[in-house]
């Protein structure tokens, strides 16, 4: 059994940001208990319309009449959640096929764990991969993310950090 998962995105403006992730985690997330709720921090551009326009597909939108901030507009989203575990992704963020089984699997395994994040090519800590092949348009060049799956089958690391472009962590 899955537990249902929320994936909670905060948004200000920027809609080509915020629909290149929503399209990649329609196109990339086969997970059978989730919602994906985004917060709309008052944006000035087509944010909020083209948001409304995305109910039907998984997308709970949430709408702040004021900049509250990105705090603030985090813990609008989680409150607004119904799943068991949330996901914080940032709006820039293109996840890759399989995404949500793999950072999940540490959590569900290990009980010790709080929260856990993926790898990814840019960022200032120990979750950057050491090589990447692909670009912040299209994402990971599927041989070579498929290679990387392959080697890096089943492993993870404990940190002390996480950066929070995308952090798990069960209720």
């Amino acid at each position: 059994m899955n537990p249902k998962v929320s994936v909670v995105i905060v948004a200000h403006n920027r809609w080509s940001y915020i629909s290149q992730c929503l399209d990649s985690l329609q196109r990339n997330t086969d997970y059978p208990c989730m919602e994906i709720v985004v917060v709309d921090n008052a944006s000035t551009d087509e944010t909020k319309e083209r948001l409304s326009a995305c109910r039907q597909q998984n997308v709970k939108p949430v709408v702040l009449h004021e900049n509250a901030g990105f705090a603030a507009g985090v813990s609008a989203g989680c409150r607004a959640a119904l799943g068991d575990i949330l996901i914080l992704l940032n709006n820039d963020t293109i996840v890759p096929p399989g995404w949500i089984f793999r950072l999940l699997r540490p959590l569900l395994e290990h009980t010790d764990i709080g929260m856990a994040g993926p790898m990814t090519n840019v960022a200032d800590d120990g979750q950057t991969v050491d090589f990447f092949i692909g670009d912040s348009v299209r994402g990971a060049d599927r041989r070579w993310l498929n290679d990387f799956y392959l080697f890096n089958k089943g492993s993870f690391r404990y940190t002390d950090f996480l950066a929070f472009f995308c952090v798990a962590g069960s209720l």
